[in-house]
Order: structure tokens, then C-alpha cells, then sequence
């Protein structure tokens, strides 16, 4: 990626004939919500391009609802570790852990680029193993 296109991203650098005053992400044109576009690697040619980039951006609506519910879910349990064991080592091996998951899960929720069943079971899994590590932690009778 070239310093121009990290650039733009950020919006220092700007380019382009078309031109508005966007309030919001629903207000913008589909085409550039496509990434060849936003860079300028590639011209819209036909109107299918449009219609695949706008049925990507609507098919977010589901993953960032599941997001969330996993962030939640995330704060729960951490809180609950907390409250079982206090801030132990174990604690903050479970915040690293669910840490990840959010970033890696933010990164792709806002993308679309996961499955819903993959990520369903990372987060079964991640509970799973945040229940472990509360077990470890627990003081021993």
C-alpha cells in the first residue's frame, strides 16, 4: 500500500470528481464503499459493481449486531471473573484472551468478511475457556 492510499484513507489526502456532503454511511453512493474505487485502482464499469458493493454494506447489519452481543458477553464474563477470583494472573490471561477475540472480531465485523457459525463457535469456546480459567484461579478450599 502506498503512502498516498494510507493517506486517503485517513482523509489528510483527497481526490476525486465526485463530490458531497455525506452526513452519514447511508447517505454515501455504493460505489465507494468498493475498495478498488476508494483507491482508485479500479473505474466502475458496469452497474453490477454497484449492486455487489451496496449488498455488501447491507449485509453488515447482522455481524455488527453480533459484535455487540459478544462484547457484551465478553464484559460479563470478565466481570464475573473478577468478582469469583479478583485480579489474579488467570484474570489478566482471560483479558488477553477476550481482548483478541474483540479486536480480531472488530476488525472483520465491520469488513464482512466471517462466517456467523465460525464465529459462534470462537465464542462458545471463549466462554468455555474463560470458565476454565475461573476454575483454575478459584482459591482452594
Amino acid at each position: 500500500m502506498k503512502i498516498a492510499d494510507v493517506l486517503r484513507k485517513l482523509g489528510i489526502l483527497r481526490y476525486g470528481v465526485k463530490t458531497g456532503t455525506y452526513t452519514g454511511m447511508k447517505d454515501r453512493p455504493a460505489e465507494f464503499f468498493m475498495e478498488g474505487v476508494y483507491n482508485a485502482d479500479k473505474d466502475l464499469v458496469n452497474q453490477e459493481d454497484v449492486k455487489n458493493a451496496a449488498a455488501t454494506v447491507k449485509s453488515l447489519g447482522g455481524r455488527k449486531v453480533l459484535f455487540w452481543a459478544a462484547v457484551a458477553l465478553g464484559a460479563l464474563a470478565l466481570l464475573l471473573f473478577a468478582a469469583g477470583s479478583g485480579l489474579t494472573v488467570w484474570f489478566f490471561v482471560d483479558l488477553l484472551l477476550w481482548g483478541g477475540f474483540i479486536a480480531v472480531l472488530r476488525k472483520f465485523a465491520f469488513e464482512g468478511r466471517y462466517s456467523y457459525a465460525m464465529t459462534i463457535l470462537l465464542l462458545v469456546v471463549l466462554v468455555f475457556a474463560s470458565l476454565l480459567l475461573l476454575g483454575a484461579a478459584a482459591p482452594a478450599k
